[in-house]
């Protein structure tokens, strides 16, 4: 270092690493290529640059599993600097076909959230072994293509806080399995504070397992319920909800669609709303809780809009302006009328948030449509939650039919 020149505080270093640009297949995690530029630089930003690249990581197929294990046990390293990096790592992606991953899940001994596509149809004593040591787990998000192993991880993480449970690709033999393996486990021990259902077949499937999952502790701090992606409504998951408790502590909750559910009686502290794949009907916004901080909407029926805007107006205002978000999110038409129509539903919208001063997000297509968008796993203390934007709804505005200046292409928090 010349003569005079001051090395860099360690917080403005991190600052800096920290704008590392998003990748285009991980929205959530920054560029590795950025990181490895970073710690090439001087000696003072190589290890944060390091604990950066080792924070999240991917492991898929046995070549890079390989390097992997060969990167944290490598006998001419330093030890303490192995240690280090091993105690780097937070969350790691891992495809699942064997027990290999048994060695790589103890390497992790600080891992907080574990992010794994399951293959095989059962583990072995060995893995489950290792699983039962990661107590430190608090985050699970599992694809799973049959439901043993599915079965098998859920009942030895035992210290969850949040779930992410994704059955879409399971096998057709697996279908059935699900409930009378259910009925025959013992209420997990976990305490959840967020789980999150993206596939699991048939309604009966769902409902039995929400039943399950929340059976344990996870009834009294469960606080942000999400059905993705499914014909699982609220309508069915009403009483559920009422009976044990669970609504009244409820603070975000994402459906399909929400039938004609009173909500301000089923979820009365409800801070964010979520629905999926249905317009909303004008009934329902008369009854939603008074505290809902973000609306998010799937279209609004063309024949009900007008009664929908007027029922959000009376709404904000009976709830002395609590609602602060309002996000809507609509699809491409080719049909012109159609189009039309849309557009100038979209400017209503606008009109209405900009008047109220409500901040007003407008996804086109749908959030969730571009690969990675999805609202991270994790604690939550303020609403809206963060939200990943993909860099390609910046690149495709020219395809939103004169909607450009409502567009969101950032990530919101």
């Amino acid at each position: 270092m010349a003569h005079g020149v001051q090395p860099l505080p360690i917080e403005l270093i991190i600052t800096i690493m920290a704008e590392a640009p998003l990748q285009s297949n991980d929205i959530q995690a920054p560029c590795y290529k950025w990181l490895r530029a970073c710690s090439l630089v001087c000696r003072s930003w190589r290890l944060e640059a390091q604990r950066l690249l080792f924070t999240r990581v991917k492991v898929v197929g046995s070549a890079k599993r390989q390097a992997f294990k060969d990167a944290l046990t490598s006998p001419s390293a330093d030890t303490s600097h192995l240690l280090f990096l091993r105690g780097s790592i937070r969350t790691l992606s891992i495809l699942m076909s064997n027990d290999d991953h048994a060695d790589i899940v103890d390497l992790c001994p600080a891992l907080r959230e574990l992010r794994a596509s399951v293959h095989v149809d059962g583990f072995t004593p060995y893995i489950m072994a290792a699983f039962l040591r990661a107590r430190q787990i608090e985050i699970l998000c599992v694809r799973s293509w049959y439901y043993k192993p599915l079965l098998q991880l859920l009942t030895a993480l035992e210290g969850l806080k949040c779930l992410e449970i994704d059955c879409y690709y399971a096998k057709e033999s697996a279908k059935a399995a699900l409930i009378p393996a259910l009925q025959k486990l013992p209420s997990p021990k976990w305490s959840l504070h967020q789980l999150r259902i993206q596939a699991l077949f048939e309604v009966g499937s769902s409902h039995n397992f929400i039943t399950w999952a929340l059976s344990g502790p996870s009834r009294q701090t469960l606080r942000i319920l999400e059905c993705q992606y499914t014909s699982y409504s609220l309508t069915t998951l009403a009483s559920y909800l009422r009976e044990s408790g669970i609504g009244a502590r409820l603070l975000s909750l994402q459906t399909s669609h929400l039938g004609n559910e009173d909500l301000s009686a089923l979820v009365p502290s409800l801070r964010e709303l979520i629905v999926g794949s249905k317009p909303i009907l004008p009934d329902v916004i008369d009854h939603l809780p008074r505290r809902l901080a973000h609306l998010s909407l799937f279209e609004l029926d063309e024949d009900r809009f007008q009664q929908c805007l007027a029922k959000l107006t009376s709404f904000h205002e009976q709830s002395g302006g609590s609602l602060r978000v309002l996000t809507y999110n609509t699809r491409r038409n080719e049909d012109p009328s159609v189009e039309n129509a849309a557009r100038a539903a979209v400017r209503a919208l606008y009109d209405l948030c900009q008047a109220r001063r409500i901040e007003f997000r407008l996804f086109l297509p749908n959030y969730g449509y571009y690969s990675g968008e999805c609202i991270p796993l994790g604690p939550v203390h303020s609403f809206p939650r963060f939200m990943p934007v993909s860099p390609d709804r910046a690149r495709h505005r020219s395809e939103s039919h004169g909607l450009e200046t409502y567009l969101c292409t950032n990530n919101l928090r």
